[in-house]
């Protein structure tokens, strides 16, 4: 059973079970399974949520991936729609729901 309860937004919300987070909606149904290190709030159709191997993606309302979790970090823009998706010394920018604005390129101005 859960273990706990945290309010997301949008009528989903997280719980935790056996140390992992999971989604349920508001009828305690549950979205996704309890397999998640994090999940961030659900903004501009999606919430940014780490899995279980450490690596960050954003899923979408049904718990489906939008974005696979593939990034070493994915940071929320202040445009709430948009993420900021690191892996190594690559970076990109896409929507929420997976939509690329920027595919993913050499992260500029570091020296190597």
């Amino acid at each position: 059973s859960a273990q706990s309860v945290g309010l997301l937004r949008s009528g989903l919300a997280t719980y935790t079970e056996n140390k992992f987070l999971g989604i349920v909606d508001r009828a305690g149904n549950k979205v996704t399974k309890a397999v998640f290190q994090s999940i961030g709030p659900f903004q501009g159709g999606g919430a940014i949520a780490q899995n279980q191997q450490g690596l960050f993606g954003v899923l979408n309302q049904h718990g489906g991936w939008a974005i696979e979790p593939e990034f070493d970090r994915i940071i929320a823009c202040p445009d709430a729609q948009v993420v900021q998706l690191f892996k190594g010394n690559l970076q990109g920018y896409a929507e929420r729901t997976g939509q690329w604005i920027l595919k993913m390129d050499r992260v500029k101005g570091k020296s190597m």
